[in-house]
């Protein structure tokens, strides 16, 4: 797998254990299902759903923090990707599903509308 000419920077950024809900949050903002147990089905959690408020949130970061270890952040360059962009990351969570289990959505994010993500954030 080579997305070396996409990625404009690396880095590992800590993320307390108290953090990860906020964290998720501001990954997801604007999406819906952050408050929400709509996608739950996709991966259980073995204390069951979490109760609201941001229940998806919850979940989201129940399954994506699983151990305390820094997350990996990548800045890719989306312009020069074409389609490859969506297909790296569902290249990328393939090969971390076979590497360490079946983390399933988790595991990676991508805003799915970019230029609205970006406005809401700048406003």
């Amino acid at each position: 797998l080579s997305l070396s000419p996409l990625i404009v920077s690396e880095h590992d950024a800590y993320v307390n254990p108290s953090g990860a809900v906020p964290t998720i949050m501001a990954l997801y903002y604007g999406e819906d299902w952050i408050h929400s147990n709509c996608w739950y089905q996709e991966s259980n959690l073995p204390e069951g759903p979490p109760p609201g408020p941001f229940a998806g949130a919850k979940w989201k970061a129940a399954l994506a923090f699983k151990e305390d270890l820094p997350m990996t952040v990548f800045v890719v360059d989306a312009a020069t990707a074409g389609g490859g962009l969506w297909r790296g990351k569902y290249a990328i969570r393939e090969w971390i599903r076979r590497k360490v289990g079946s983390i399933g959505n988790s595991c990676i994010h991508l805003t799915d509308a970019q230029g609205d993500a970006l406005a809401k954030w700048k406003d």
